[in-house]
């Protein structure tokens, strides 16, 4: 069952970390951000910056290909 609005935070990370092996698609829509994918990546790195962890340390790191780091 996906979030009904697009998880934050460390809600974002935990969800994005359970639906990792299920693909960038399944995750993203299973964190409440339906087919934006895009969004649902900025919003991953925001969240991990603001807890001071790298994306690449959440074993999400298929994520994280062709990322910039904005933050």
């Amino acid at each position: 069952m996906s979030a009904a609005k697009p998880l934050q935070g460390i809600e974002l990370i935990n969800c994005a970390q359970a639906n990792a092996k299920l693909g960038l698609e399944t995750a993203t829509w299973q964190c409440g951000y339906g087919d934006d994918t895009q969004l649902f990546l900025q919003n991953l790195q925001f969240a991990c910056h603001r807890i001071g962890i790298d994306i690449e340390h959440l074993k999400i790191g298929r994520f994280d290909r062709g990322m910039t780091n904005r933050y």
